[in-house]
């Protein structure tokens, strides 16, 4: 049997589009989202954070898209589309 080409949405496509960028090394060193001493912070898109769960740090929730974000820029950041960062008007 002849193998299909992946559909689009399929975890594949994803993760090979985020591996050729570099990125998924990014997401896949990112942690549980656990702080271990009081000064961390965590970004959490799980709404169980409640004081002590996610250890002493601090605790922030966010979107799934928002927490992707800030694991790539490295602190805590807005999601922005790509298309967004450019004028639909610029040559």
């Amino acid at each position: 049997m002849a193998s299909r080409a992946p559909i689009f949405g399929t975890i594949d496509l994803y993760r090979n589009r985020l591996e050729s960028q570099g990125i998924l090394s990014d997401l896949d060193n990112a942690g549980p989202g656990v702080s271990r001493t009081k000064d961390e912070v965590t970004i959490s898109a799980i709404n169980r954070n409640f004081p002590g769960r996610s250890g002493p740090g601090q605790m922030y929730l966010a979107s799934p898209l928002t927490v992707a974000a800030s694991v790539i820029e490295g602190k805590i950041a807005a999601y922005c589309p790509r298309d967004a960062r450019v004028p639909h008007n610029a040559a």
